[in-house]
């Protein structure tokens, strides 16, 4: 009963791991704890006490950095259509004051490709820099 219950609540999130399933079958059902006379009760709650700590810790170590030779998130956005979402605009619009928004970048010169730094552009929405200055704004 209790191991069905963890099984259906962790089934979307779990799927992609087998053992998931695998650890819901370690426990035992309700009524097996039902079963045990109250002398053992003390010996099955420290057990699962010590259980619970176990998994605490464990979900409390970050996860392992990245191996260093990963290539870096990346943070520029080329699409043009991307970046007028992002900054509530059209497109015509980006095409013609794209040049002003923070973060842009068009390293071959003009008519050669451009971009926008992702970081650059969401501090600007989020007001941390003026509007189509890059300025940043005094505490």
């Amino acid at each position: 009963m209790l191991n069905d219950g963890i099984l259906a609540a962790n089934a979307g999130a779990d799927a992609a791991r087998p053992e998931a399933a695998e650890v819901a079958t370690l426990l035992p059902p309700v009524e097996t704890v039902d079963a045990l006379p109250p002398e053992s009760l003390p010996g099955l709650i420290a057990g699962l006490a010590a259980l619970q700590a176990r998994a605490a810790a464990r979900l409390a170590i970050p996860p392992p950095a990245p191996p260093p030779n990963a290539p870096p998130e990346p943070d520029m956005i080329a699409d043009v259509r991307e970046v007028a979402r992002i900054v509530v605009r059209s497109m015509s619009w980006v095409r013609r004051n794209g040049h002003k928004l923070p973060g842009f970048s068009q390293p071959d010169g003009k008519g050669c490709k451009v971009s926008w730094s992702l970081r650059a552009l969401t501090e600007w929405i989020a007001g941390e820099t003026f509007p189509l200055t890059g300025a940043r704004k005094r505490a």
